[in-house]
């Protein structure tokens, strides 16, 4: 052998023991990797029991990071990928990432139904209804194929139908659902709104009320109510919509609803109620808001509507009314002008009322009282009258206790004090810590407090003189004039039907005979209302005695008033 060719026998031996020495190498490497895939595959599948173990114990938040660890030692683990969206799915949130998962899911196994119909469903959530329907109608084939239907996709599909107008083919896929899960709740709730949007009312409230029976604590209650309420069946949607609150108490909807329903029927209180539950639980929905507006808008209006009927109904007081009615504009003006806002003025509220005694003055402060609370400017709007008795003792650091006393109960609504001026006597020290007291309380209790004092004009105007504190605090007058003659003869008729009497056409002269001596009688016993009220006491007593003795009463005896049972001015003088 030459040396040239005795070179390339060595060579090639040489090559073909570096080539055996790599393939050796090559499968002890190619066995290692192997090895690694089996055992991260091993830890993949380690991870993703685990995780499947706290999926069904509904621990979502762990088995996400089971899956993730699942994942990250096998990227081709399907149904890691597949049981971390659902865990997205379940939590309501990263449905954008869950679709990535199921994007790779389904493209290492493109024909599992579960994939499709889980990114099917998720697509659904974001309103992407194409998508959706694509992705649930392939996976519906694919479960027809396999023989293992499932309910929920019929469902979600008759949803998709349902918001694409394809109302028919929606009420097939419920019927499916239905057929495939007859005891689930929410496929009869859902078939149901499907009715009602198509008119179908009747079908519609059969479907809520299986839904009712087959889970009593579900919406079948609050949409039974909705749609009774449409067609007019106020009383059923009230009883349904209060089964429903009791079971969903935390529910703004079926509170808002029932609110609706108690507004049909006229009931603006209850309504008022439920709406201010929802805003409790809602408080974000302008919509509310403005519905408690517009309705303490109408009670207030229809309230003060009903104690000024009951003000206008008095015999006489047209400048009185005419004053109340201006009161009411302006408090109602500045309270609208408060919610809108807008700067509102700060006016004292106090009232003076001037007039002779029987003009009305207490009869009008009670009214007030009522209208001030409906407007919002008193709590109670109930009225405490008061007089010099009840404010001032007789012992030093006793007055301040009994006025306080006083103010204290009248507090949230009116304290009226009739002949107001009997507080100041010349020298008087306890009648002057009655009124500091008084003015003390009246700046404390500014805002819930209103006071009206009353009495004869000349006196009240020197009291209020007295003191600068009460000249700050009074600045409204309201004066009540003298009934006339014919007005006192209406109040006299006014409580004769109070007190179920006819009056006798024949009395009427003499009726005004006598009122016509009280009006220009100095004496306050028969003035104005007072002489009225004496009047009637007298007149009704000398009924009785000339009807007494008769044998044979009948019931026109027992109500007719007449000429007989009128006393002259001369005999009320003499019998008071």
């Amino acid at each position: 052998m030459s040396p040239q060719n005795l070179a390339i026998s060595e060579l090639s031996w040489e090559v073909k023991m570096i080539k055996g020495v790599l393939l050796k190498a090559a499968a002890n490497v190619k066995d290692k990797i192997l090895e690694k895939v089996r055992a991260d595959k091993d830890k993949s599948k380690k991870y993703y029991l685990e995780g499947l173990s706290q999926f069904e114990n509904k621990y979502y938040e762990t088995a996400i990071e089971l899956f993730n660890k699942s994942i990250e030692f096998d990227g081709s683990n399907s149904y890691a990928l597949y049981k971390r969206a659902y865990c997205y799915y379940n939590i309501g949130d990263n449905y954008d990432d869950a679709i990535l998962d199921l994007d790779r899911a389904i493209k290492i196994n493109p024909k599992n139904a579960d994939f499709i119909s889980l990114r099917g469903r998720l697509y659904y959530l974001k309103y992407e209804d194409k998508q959706a329907l694509h992705d649930i109608d392939k996976s519906i084939k694919l479960y027809k194929k396999s023989g293992n239907c499932d309910s929920y996709v019929y469902y979600i599909r008759a949803e998709l139908y349902v918001s694409l107008g394809e109302y028919s083919k929606a009420e097939n896929d419920y019927n499916m659902a239905i057929e495939l899960d007859p005891d689930c709740h929410k496929y009869y709730l859902n078939k149901g709104l499907l009715f009602a949007k198509v008119g179908r009312d009747d079908e519609a409230l059969k479907c809520f009320t299986i839904s009712i029976e087959k889970n009593p604590n579900g919406k079948g209650y609050m949409e039974r109510g909705r749609l009774n309420a449409k067609i007019g069946k106020f009383e059923h949607a009230l009883l349904d919509l209060s089964k429903a609150i009791m079971n969903m108490p935390e529910n703004s909807d079926a509170y808002k609803l029932r609110a609706n329903i108690y507004e049909e029927v006229g009931d603006i209180h209850n309504a008022l109620d439920d709406y201010k539950k929802a805003t409790e639980l809602d408080p974000d929905d302008k919509d509310l808001s403005d519905s408690i507006l517009n309705i303490e808008k109408e009670i207030m209006t229809k309230s003060v509507s009903r104690v000024m009927n009951s003000l206008n109904e008095l015999v006489g007081l047209s400048k009185v009314k005419e004053e109340v009615a201006s009161l009411i504009n302006f408090a109602t003006v500045q309270r609208e002008r408060q919610k809108r806002g807008l700067q509102s003025s700060k006016i004292s509220h106090h009232l003076v009322f001037t007039g002779r005694p029987g003009t009305g003055k207490t009869t009008v402060a009670r009214i007030i009282a009522e209208i001030y609370h409906h407007l919002g400017l008193l709590s109670g709007g109930h009225i405490v009258e008061a007089d010099r008795s009840m404010l001032v003792a007789g012992y030093i650091g006793q007055t301040a206790i009994k006025v306080k006393n006083v103010i204290e109960s009248a507090r949230g609504g009116v304290l009226f004090i009739d002949e107001a001026y009997s507080l100041n006597h010349e020298n008087d020290s306890y009648g002057e810590e009655a009124i500091e007291t008084l003015l003390k309380y009246m700046e404390d209790y500014r805002d819930d407090l209103v006071v009206i004092v009353a009495g004869y004009e000349d006196k009240i105007k020197d009291f209020l003189k007295s003191n600068p504190g009460l000249f700050s605090r009074f600045n409204k007058f309201i004066h009540f004039e003298d009934y006339s003659t014919t007005e006192m003869v209406e109040i006299f008729k006014h409580n004769c039907r109070q007190s179920k009497y006819i009056l006798s056409d024949c009395t009427i002269d003499d009726l005004m005979k006598i009122f016509t001596s009280m009006t220009n009688s100095i004496d306050d016993m028969f003035s104005n209302g007072r002489g009225v009220r004496n009047l009637f006491e007298k007149v009704v007593t000398r009924q009785a005695d000339r009807i007494a003795s008769k044998s044979n009463l009948n019931t026109e005896d027992l109500l007719t008033i007449i000429k007989e049972d009128i006393p002259s001015f001369d005999e009320l003088e003499l019998s008071i």
